[in-house]
């Protein structure tokens, strides 16, 4: 063993041996910066468009929630009830009135009437995805095929006003990979809207992010304040090395 060592100390000494060494180190630094250096470009460019894609889809989904929140408002407060010929006409009107309502429904007793004649209801067989104190909402966006009935929809009362896939796809352009979600119960969970189902909480996120966009070692999470305390919105993203 001393013998090998004082061997490679007498070839490490010869000057041709030594540049070749350093030449190697200094190749080796400058690869590992370089790739460093590329990460960290990729990973800051990620971060600028998350920025910028979170704050444009704040004001949108923001619009179509306050639309589905005033059209189910509207609805509840008037007077009629009934599948009658002038429900069915407020229906149509509601339909005509706000630019994201794709359907609006009046449900009682098993019987339910519609803006959309040619098509039923959306199904609200199952309990609320979301239950708040005066608003219930569904989100079956995700698992639905049919790009017309896969909607976000909100009820109240006897009433439920939707928007289809086709409206949050307008508005959302998801990243290769990411998801918008709703997250419900105190941030306990997270529901998809639009893109695949998320694990909730990712790892690594802080519990109190300080600020709108969080990055963990495998995902970029942008937080969207909203108006409403039922629900926050939250658009979250692979980091690039993550993406398969």
């Amino acid at each position: 063993m001393l013998l090998y060592l004082l061997l490679l100390r007498q070839r490490i000494s010869r000057p041709g041996a030594c540049a070749l060494l350093i030449g190697g180190l200094s190749l080796a630094v400058l690869c590992t910066f370089s790739h460093w250096l590329i990460r960290h470009q990729q990973l800051e460019n990620e971060r600028e468009l998350m920025n910028a894609r979170g704050e444009r889809f704040v004001g949108r989904l923001e619009q179509i929630f306050t639309q589905l929140r005033s059209a189910v408002d509207d609805l509840d407060a008037q007077p009629i009830r009934g599948c009658s010929e002038p429900m069915l006409q407020l229906l149509r009107q509601v339909g005509i009135d706000y630019r994201f309502v794709f359907e609006a429904a009046y449900l009682q007793g098993g019987k339910a009437c519609s803006n959309r004649v040619s098509m039923p209801v959306a199904s609200t067989a199952h309990q609320p995805d979301l239950q708040g104190e005066t608003y219930s909402y569904w989100l079956n966006s995700t698992e639905e095929p049919d790009e017309n009935r896969a909607a976000l929809m909100m009820g109240r009362g006897e009433f439920r006003v939707s928007t289809s896939r086709g409206h949050l796809s307008d508005v959302v352009e998801l990243p290769a990979h990411g998801s918008l979600l709703m997250v419900v119960d105190q941030g306990r969970q997270a529901i998809p809207v639009l893109g695949p189902a998320q694990a909730w909480p990712p790892p690594g996120m802080p519990p109190t992010p300080a600020n709108a966009l969080s990055v963990t070692d495998d995902h970029l999470i942008y937080r969207m304040a909203t108006r409403f305390p039922d629900y926050q919105l939250v658009l979250i993203t692979p980091v690039p090395s993550c993406r398969h």
